[in-house]
């Protein structure tokens, strides 16, 4: 593809060096190769090129046609998509109105001209964070399209699909469902079942059936799109990139975290050599990173992907941008992991300010806030605060997607842990009772979310007394973890130390210290011999050592000559 850039360069530039040989009167053709020269430059990726041709062509094309020409708004529709792809939102709204402003004066509303800038607008729109705008103007190229050509026409098929993504942008996702079906329809009749317009339709349910819940669907739609995209040419391309963050997305909800970490770097790696490191799909990626780094517990590195994706996205949107709220979300996430409460609170709000003003106050993004924030409050101990946000999200997801949906499960989770920490342990063992089933009909029992919900439902039956209950429910969520994670991995040190707990309270020391000496050898293997959980599970060892001290407990050697005496997964 380099090579083939580098030519038609090379003999626009020839076909430049011979018109300039002309006299005045055959110039107006420069800025037609200008315009392409341009187009060229910008998939090399020699952007300043790109906009110096761009400047040529529509000095050329004023002084010879006029302001007001087909050929200037040709112009400025192109500088306002490259505008776009550098993420310089307001000047590609700019340049693409002044263009849809020509052809309306030019052909009158109903135009295939005047339809293609409303569709090139929508995209602005909606990377603006300006979901409104963005909705009106795909439906008028909607309406124009089904004018002129009836509903079996490529572009109209392409609609529905943008109108389906912005449907789901906006948390409306049966409206989502129907529009990229219907293009889907349409794109099987008029191109067959393996065309790369219905790849990217197959992508896009796939991932609407993910912010659904419904895995199987999901699973299903990537595949197919990643069957039909294998057989496009060269490894990097836009679509390629999305098919792996889909999958990455998909492998991260089935709780394959390696696997989901692996798809969404090379999606990164894709874009990031499409494009420069200031772009909203670079900073997507970044903050996907984040998000699966987090539930890997590696704080580190999802700290520093999630910053990155943070600071793209400021330079890019400004403050109130719906990449903005996610960035802040996931960073809110990772400062309550860390400990820091108050950092945490403070991000949570922000996205949830954000989420607000563009979605409204009972939208899907704003419950997955509120319960975000319940959890920071839990954390703090204020009960009250804790249990206000959290029905409040509960009551948005009832209203949007029933019971049995993956959000629905963590507001039944998180208020199962009031119940707790307020002492009510019959409501929080109901809670988290409903809490497992969902996910089981979710996810299917092998999942870290079910092994979750076995860790919480063994904590409520230790505080209960009923040792034998917290007992099956730990080695329940042992045996999921141990397989997802395996055996060196902080979520299964802490299930090891847990079970050690438990089996210290039933007075079988002998288990208790197995177990406890399990967690520490993972826990080691995991964080290194000076974190903090490994000083909390030693130290849990050294208690065992006094009341047990003819059992074979032994300070670890590592620890013993580092001179240290020194600890499941932070429930949200």
């Amino acid at each position: 593809m380099e090579e083939i850039l580098a030519k038609a360069a090379k003999y626009i530039n020839q076909a430049i060096e011979i018109t300039r040989l002309f006299d005045d009167e055959n110039l107006s053709s420069l800025a037609v190769f200008y315009a392409h020269l341009a187009q060229i430059y910008e998939k090399q990726g020699y952007l300043d090129n790109a906009l110096q041709s761009f400047n040529q062509a529509l000095t050329i094309g004023i002084k010879f046609f006029g302001k007001h020409h087909a050929i200037i708004a040709r112009i400025y529709n192109s500088i306002g998509m490259f505008y776009k792809d550098q993420g310089k939102l307001e000047q590609a709204a700019k340049y693409v109105n002044r263009a849809l402003k020509i052809n309306i004066q030019l052909y009158s509303k109903a135009h295939p001209y005047v339809a293609n800038l409303y569709n090139d607008l929508w995209m602005v729109y909606k990377e603006q964070g300006n979901l409104e705008e963005a909705t009106d103007h795909l439906n008028q190229a909607l309406k124009i399209n089904l004018k002129l050509y009836g509903n079996n026409y490529p572009f109209v098929a392409v609609i529905y699909n943008n109108l389906g993504e912005i449907y789901k942008v906006q948390g409306k996702l049966e409206k989502a469902a129907e529009s990229f079906s219907q293009s889907i329809q349409i794109g099987s009749q008029l191109f067959g079942k393996n065309h790369l317009t219905l790849a990217t339709d197959y992508n896009n349910l796939g991932g609407l059936y993910m912010e659904k819940g419904d895995l199987k669907q999901a699973s299903k739609y990537i595949k197919k799109a990643f069957k039909i995209n294998s057989k496009l040419d060269g490894e990097n391309h836009t679509l390629k990139a999305s098919l792996y963050n889909n999958l990455g997305q998909l492998y991260q909800a089935q709780g394959k975290l390696k696997q989901a970490a692996n798809y969404t770097h090379q999606a990164l790696e894709i874009d990031l050599k499409l494009h420069d490191e200031n772009h909203p799909k670079v900073a997507a990626y970044y903050c996907n990173l984040g998000k699966i780094y987090l539930e890997q517990e590696k704080l580190e590195e999802a700290a520093k992907y999630a910053k990155q994706a943070t600071a793209i996205d400021v330079r890019l949107y400004g403050d109130n941008h719906f990449a903005l709220a996610a960035d802040y979300n996931n960073l809110g996430q990772i400062y309550h992991k860390q400990g820091d409460l108050d950092q945490a609170g403070n991000f949570a709000k922000k996205s949830l300010k954000i989420n607000i003003k563009l979605y409204g106050e009972n939208s899907y993004q704003a419950a997955i806030n509120y319960n975000n924030l319940g959890t920071i409050y839990l954390s703090k101990e204020e009960l009250g605060y804790a249990a206000k946000y959290i029905e409040k999200a509960l009551a948005i997801n009832l209203k949007l997607f029933s019971e049995n949906h993956p959000e629905t499960a963590k507001c039944f989770s998180n208020l199962g842990q009031i119940y707790k920490a307020r002492g009510d342990l019959g409501k929080a063992i109901e809670y988290t009772e409903k809490t497992l089933r969902i996910d089981i009909g979710l996810y299917s029992e092998n999942h870290p979310e079910v092994a979750d919900d076995y860790y919480i439902l063994s904590r409520v039956y230790q505080e209960q007394g009923n040792l034998a209950m917290a007992a099956k429910h730990a080695h329940q969520g042992l045996q999921i973890d141990i397989r997802h994670y395996s055996e060196n991995h902080s979520i299964v040190a802490k299930d090891y130390n847990h079970l050690g707990m438990i089996y210290q309270e039933q007075g079988d020391l002998e288990k208790a210290v197995d177990y406890t000496k399990k967690a520490l050898r993972s826990s080691i293997a995991t964080n290194g011999i000076h974190h903090p959980e490994v000083a909390t599970i030693n130290s849990n060892l050294q208690k065992l050592k006094s009341l047990f001290p003819t059992s074979e407990v032994k300070t670890t050697p590592l620890l013993k000559r580092q001179g240290k005496s020194t600890g499941r997964k932070t429930s949200s």
